[in-house]
């Protein structure tokens, strides 16, 4: 029993359907485990890192505070 061109042509169009189907669905798996870090990562990033408004924020207190201490001792020497 011989193959006749038909069914070559039809064996090799379904195995080239199977391939881009089999890279097709490891092309979206890989986007999904993609979005999954992205998400996950989105979450994790305000606990690990400071925005930069709450930096500036805080620098402004410690540099009040400093000034306040700087001026008490500059008090204290003048006494002196």
């Amino acid at each position: 029993m011989a193959l006749d061109w038909q069914q070559i042509v039809n064996l090799l169009v379904t195995a080239g359907f199977a391939c881009v189907g089999y890279f097709y669905a490891q092309i979206i798996a890989d986007t999904k485990k993609d979005r999954q870090m992205l998400n996950d990562l989105r979450v994790d990033l305000p606990s690990k890192y400071v925005s930069k408004d709450d930096l500036i924020v805080h620098l402004n207190r410690i540099e009040n505070m400093l000034t306040k201490i700087f001026d008490r001792l500059e008090q204290k020497v003048d006494k002196s």
